[in-house]
């Protein structure tokens, strides 16, 4: 098994493996083939190669000269003493010319044997040529030495045939081209292996194995080769299944160590690990070394880790391969673009390891080996090093490409914008001479940019390096490193089918992830994600079209990023470059999904929850903001001599109302260095980034502005206003003329604004010039100044008509007719809207907003033709439909509202496995609103009842009262259930079809890889929002609380943190079942995960009150209050209470407290029926009338006004004796007005715990009356209670 191992070292280019077996075999006398001696000949001098002085050249030609002599290596000897006395520096081309004589004549007389060597040895060298026409070169002349003595028509072929085919095989499959002829080369390659296995049919090689040690070896070659060429092929599966085979009968250390590959390939990570560990264990070689480094550095998280398995590389290489130059830097380089500048303590110890002392130490004469340790050194930020190092691989090649392009990106870090132009002309004159790449587009795009802030330049020149670097003949090989089926580029399977790779470099991930160079495209993604801050501004319409463009840029860099994220998985830097720039353009989302994963993965990361509570604090999350905060600090006590963490910091305190410790804060982080004044200066007044890794980052101008901008707002709002002015004025001096100017203006004109003088806060907004970019933000603000400050509409509505003039485009129309809502002008923006839409004609979310406008002049009728034309272009526009339908409900024209939403509806017989999704979320959508339509179809049909009976008098005999009553049961509580779970169009029918359909939803996005958790969320919150809505339409029915909790319990399942839907099932518990236990549960349940919500307080009094433990409940009702004095619910149960205990002096602090919080207190009905109540309480009968009198009309407190209206007037000296005609005769006056009230009352649906009462006192109005068909009435109600 040697022979077939050292020909995969020396395939691999582990030269010094293979003279380490060989010298091993040698000096134990373990063999006596002398070929083994010619293996350590070439090694030796394949070796001597790649290092400074070429050493060991003369001992390598000085074993081959003696092995000449020997009959059966003549020729494979000369073949390699003429290759290496040619790659000597100084060429005795004398002995060249006696060499190659002595060649022809060898050529005739070599054994089969002999010639299979020397093919091996033009195989061998031209693995490793750059140049195609000398590697097609080289194994043609193998092909000759080969053909020969393989016949085509051999049946059954001997040893040294197999041999022959296997190498014939290999060497097709290792030439490289675009020609038709080399492609055909690599696709016949299948044919010599099947020959050297064709007489065993499809599993010879495997039975050879097992039945004949004496061919295992041979064998072994051509499963290995069979596997390299379906693995060429794209046959991934095909070529598992052979390397299978051979680890199955023999752990073969090749054969672990290609199926890791394949593995890494296929993008099987979890497994290549395993293969790599096998491979570990059997050999620490450099080849299993190599796989684990590159998998850390691809998917570990742990920089220490990934430090580790590189250093243990690194010892590998020196002890394995010391002197292989070539070896070290083909590692490095491809390393060190996965680790990049990103990671850069890892990066730090490749080029220090394994670039400085094992590449450029070993062979300090080739310029590609410093220019890689320059750009290693630029990667860190060592700029001042790189550049020396590419001065002195200038010197050894002034014409290499890399020196040229690492010095002009040198210049351009530095900011030498100058130099820089120098070296993109001297480029620009080269390029007819250099090969495309996409670095002289993306650093021609940089300087521009950077120099002169051309967008549109800079942008185009980032599209140009991206088209560049994925048009690469290997553009969807590279890919496969990280991920068969995913790719950063568009590439299509036509271009798959012209990869131009050969079959070692598909197996080759080293040379692929170098041709990926994920450092590269990430520098791409940075370049098109600066124009984030721009991309939403608005301006002239030229303005509008640029930045249309910028937010295009922006979009595809935040795609490339988190593809990027994908293959890296073990990157965050690359997470945190993806969730900042989701954060920025207002996906939280999105934004929270990409940092909770980065945390899961690297739960220490100060950065990543400093990130996250920006999220927070974005999505008004202040407690969890708050607490990434604090973990921050825990996971890194650094974080806070950041201007980040004070940021943050500040906004949290502020938002907490502690904007004196917010004060503090910002002033701190004013004093940061880099704040004021930038890091470090050059020349030319350019930032450069500081070079020790351990010092502070530069501050960027868009932090350093905003700390300025919210230490003026955090001023304003303690009212040091002129503290705040000079703050603003200080920003304005150091960044006028930057864009981030605009910021500061605004908020200096909103800070004259607080000052009550609009005048100058307009002259602020109006110094901005038509011509700048922030000038439609500057107008937007005077306007909102003239609306909020002045009251005045019209300058309001003008400013928005004067800028929709100006761009002229859909969008700005549009914001004009959303303008013109806001001032109530429905007709005004409904022509906005239509100019917008003739501009836009296709815009179905446009249709929406007019129809919207529309409904809102009240014109009915109009609004419906105008849906009904929508919907004629937009047919399967489900919003459309949705806004039409909610208008017919309004209108009452139920009927029509549910054909309408029905259409097209998926029949209830339908397999929803057979449906696609978008069906399916299409129909769980339509169904939803059909419930609703059904929900407010039957109030309107229960409200008409009530009306009829109103008006219906009651003409039953009295003897047939009791038994009507006993026999129908009591009228009100005839519910239709059954009626209404037998409709198929009904409320429960319709919600539980869309429950069925959305648990289909989870159960495709479940089997489908590819869908984020943020998507997988929000179906399960549409999931939760119908078990909820189903829980709350049978919590409204009578025996039906079982079904309501269990929909109730569904819903957690999906969302377990919905503290509402725990709230409700705990008060059924309290209130239906009375089991303080099972509540109680419910309720520490909901405390654990919001204990600030008020509903959780309300239950935990609601719980103390029902347990008779008054003293705790109101003590909990007083703290709910003091939080939140509008909560009136709380203040109207606290009142009962205070009265319970004799406390109701302390009533009036509480309606104080809610009339000084709430702007609308005096129209509020919550407020209103606490002041009556509290005036019932009182005694004070006129007072409590009129406060309830304000609320009866209330859809919320009108039934309890009601109650307690009917109340007094029944009972006005709570007194209610009705022994006597007298007695009765005595409320007759109030028994109308009771009477009117009840009849109002009827309109109304009592909530459950107050629909008892409302009809007993519905049968008190009738039994007061004193008429004889109103007493059966009466009679009849109060045997219906009973």
């Amino acid at each position: 098994r040697k022979a077939p191992l050292l020909s995969y070292y020396a395939r691999e280019g582990f030269w010094g493996h293979v003279e380490i077996e060989v010298s091993k075999l040698l000096a134990r006398g373990l063999t006596e083939n002398p070929s083994y001696s010619w293996w350590r000949a070439i090694s030796v001098g394949f070796l001597a190669l790649m290092s400074a002085g070429k050493a060991k050249l003369g001992e390598a030609v000085r074993d081959l000269t003696s092995l000449k002599s020997v009959h059966d290596l003549e020729l494979p000897s000369l073949v390699a003493l003429v290759y290496f006395h040619k790659a000597h520096d100084v060429v005795d081309y004398q002995e060249v010319d006696v060499l190659e004589f002595e060649l022809l004549g060898a050529g005739d007389r070599a054994p089969d044997a002999a010639k299979v060597l020397a093919a091996q040895f033009y195989w061998y060298t031209s693995l490793r040529e750059s140049d195609i026409d000398v590697q097609h070169e080289r194994l043609d002349v193998a092909r000759r030495l080969l053909r020969p003595f393989v016949s085509p028509n051999t049946m059954s072929p001997t040893g040294m045939q197999k041999e022959a085919l296997r190498l014939l095989a290999w060497i097709d499959m290792s030439t490289r081209g675009t020609n038709p002829q080399e492609a055909k080369r690599r696709q016949g390659a299948l044919e010599f292996l099947q020959r050297v296995s064709s007489d065993g049919g499809e599993n010879a090689d495997l039975g050879r194995m097992v039945a004949t040690k004496d061919s295992r070896d041979g064998d072994l070659e051509t499963l290995l080769a069979k596997a390299t060429y379906f693995a060429m092929m794209k046959q991934f599966e095909s070529a598992l299944e052979h390397l299978n085979q051979v680890i199955a009968v023999y752990a073969w250390l090749p054969a672990l160590l290609e199926k890791a590959k394949l593995l890494m390939m296929i993008g099987d990570w979890e497994q290549a690990r395993e293969s790599i560990e096998r491979a570990s264990e059997q050999n620490p070689g450099v080849g299993a070394l190599r796989l684990s480094a590159l998998h850390a550095a691809t998917r570990e998280t742990d920089e220490n880790v990934v430090v580790r398995l590189i250093r243990e590389l690194a010892w590998g290489l020196k002890h394995y391969e010391g002197a292989n130059a070539e070896l070290a830097f083909d590692t490095a380089r491809a390393l060190a673009r996965v680790t990049g500048s990103r990671r850069r303590e890892v990066t730090s110890v490749i080029a220090t390891e394994i670039t400085e002392k094992l590449a450029v130490g070993v062979n300090p004469t080739k310029a590609e080996y410093i220019s890689e340790l320059g750009l290693e050194q630029a990667m860190l930020g060592h700029y001042a090093s790189a550049a020396a190092c590419y001065h002195d691989a200038g010197q050894l090649d002034a014409t290499n490409e890399n020196v040229v392009y690492g010095i002009l990106g040198c210049q351009i870090a530095n900011g030498d914008y100058d130099g820089a132009k120098q070296q993109l002309d001297f480029l620009a004159a080269l390029t007819d001479s250099m090969a495309s790449t996409p670095l002289l587009p993306f650093y021609k795009a940089k300087l521009c940019w950077l120099s002169r802030s051309e967008r549109h330049a800079h942008i185009d020149g980032l599209a140009e390096a991206e088209r560049l670097h994925f048009s690469q003949p290997t553009a969807v090989e590279v890919s496969s490193l990280f991920g068969r089926n995913e790719s950063c580029n568009s590439a299509t399977e036509e271009v798959a089918a012209a990869v131009t790779s050969s079959a070692l470099d598909t197996f080759n991930v080293y040379e692929l992830a170098l041709r990926c160079d994920p450092e590269f495209v990430l520098a791409l993604a940075a370049e098109y994600i600066e124009h984030i801050h721009i991309c939403h501004e608005d301006g002239t319409s030229e303005r509008r079209s640029e930045n249309e463009e910028a937010c295009k840029a922006v979009a595809r860099g935040i795609e490339i990023a988190e593809c990027m994220c994908k293959k890296l998985s073990g990157d965050i830097e690359t997470r945190l470059l993806v969730g900042n720039a989701r954060f920025m353009t207002g996906d939280y989302d999105a934004a929270h999904r990409v940092l909770t994963r980065a945390l899961d993965d690297a739960p220490k990361r100060a950065d990543v929850h400093l990130l996250l509570a920006q999220v927070a604090l974005a999505q008004t999350d202040v407690s969890n903001a708050h607490a990434a905060v604090e973990r921050a600090v825990a996971c890194d006590f650094d974080v806070r001599k950041t201007p980040l963490y004070h940021l943050v910091k500040a906004e949290v305190l502020s938002r907490d109302g502690a904007n004196t410790e917010a004060l503090e804060v910002l002033e701190s982080a004013l004093s940061l260095p880099g704040v004021r004044e930038p890091f470090i200066k050059t020349a030319r007044g350019r930032a450069v980034r500081p070079e020790p890794r351990h010092q502070a980052k530069s501050v960027s101008k868009c932090e350093r502005v905003q700390i300025f901008v919210e230490l003026a707002k955090t001023q304003t709002q303690l009212s040091r206003f002129a503290e705040a002015h000079t703050t603003l004025a200080e920003a304005h001096e150091r960044f006028q003329g930057t864009p981030e100017e605009i910021r500061i203006l605004l908020a200096t004109a909103e800070l004259e604004a607080r000052r009550k003088n609009v005048e100058a806060g307009v002259r602020v907004l109006d110094s901005v010039p038509q011509s700048a970019s922030g000038y439609a933000l500057a107008q937007r603000a005077k306007a909102r100044l003239f609306l909020e400050m002045r009251r005045d509409r019209a300058a309001y509505a003008q400013i928005y008509r004067v800028l929709a003039a100006n761009e002229h485009t859909a969008a700005s129309y549009q914001r004009l007719g959303e303008a013109l809502l806001r001032i109530n002008a429905p007709e005004d923006a409904f022509e906005a809207f239509k100019r917008a839409e003739e501009l836009s004609p296709c815009d179905a979310y446009l249709a929406a907003k007019i129809g919207r406008a529309v409904v809102a002049t009240h014109d009915y009728h109009r609004a419906t033709e105008y849906y009904a034309q929508a919907l004629g272009v937009h047919t399967e526009d489900l919003g459309l439909r949705c806004d039409l339908a909610k208008l017919f409900v309004k209108l009452r024209n139920f009927d029509d509202a549910v054909k309408l939403v029905a259409y097209q509806l998926t029949p209830p017989s339908a397999d929803e496995h057979a449906l696609d999704l978008s069906s399916l979320q299409h129909d769980v959508k339509a169904l939803i609103l059909l419930s609703e339509v059904a929900v407010k179809k039957k109030a309107a049909a229960k409200a008409e009842e009530h009306r009829r009976r109103r008006d219906c008098a009651d003409v039953a005999d009295d003897s047939n009262v009791l038994s009507e009553v006993v026999r129908t049961g009591p009228p009100s509580l005839q519910v239709d259930d059954e009626c209404e779970d037998s409709d198929p169009m009904g409320v429960t029918a319709c919600l539980l079809r869309a429950l069925n359909w959305q648990r289909a939803v989870l159960e495709k996005l479940s089997g489908d890889i590819a869908v984020g958790n943020d998507v997988a969320s929000k179906q399960k919150r549409v999931f939760a929002t119908i078990c909820k809505r189903l829980a709350e339409y049978y919590a409204s029915k009578h025996n039906r609380d079982a079904e309501a909790i269990k929909y109730y319990r569904e819903s957690l399942c999906q969302v377990p943190v919905d503290t509402d839907a725990m709230l409700a099932v705990a008060h059924i518990l309290l209130t239906k079942h009375h089991d303080f236990v099972a509540c109680d549960k419910q309720y520490r349940a909901a405390l654990r995960i919001d204990p600030s919500k008020a509903g959780v307080k309300t239950l935990a009094a609601d719980l103390l009150f029902l347990k008779r433990d008054y003293e705790a409940a109101t003590t909990n009702f007083r703290s709910i209050l003091e939080a939140d004095p509008t909560d009136y619910v709380a203040l109207f149960k606290l009142i009962a209470l205070l009265r319970r205990s004799g406390q109701l002096a302390d009533v009036p602090r509480f309606l104080t407290l809610a009339e000084r919080m709430d702007t609308r207190a005096h129209a509020g009905p919550g407020l209103n029926v606490s002041r009556g109540l509290h005036a019932r309480y009182r005694n004070d009968i006129v007072e409590a009338i009129k406060y309830f009198n304000l609320a009866r009309r209330d859809g919320r407190w009108g039934t309890e006004a009601l109650i307690n209206m009917i109340e007094l007037y029944l009972n006005p000296e709570n007194e209610f004796l009705l022994d006597t005609k007298a007695q009765i005769a005595r409320y007759s006056e109030s028994s109308h007005v009771a009477g009117a009230l009840d009849a109002e009352l009827s309109s109304f649906e009592a909530p459950r715990h107050l629909e008892l009462k409302a009809r007993v006192l519905q049968g008190y109005v009738k039994l007061i009356s004193g008429e004889n068909t109103s007493v059966d009435n009466a009679l009849r109600t109060f045997i219906a209670v009973l």
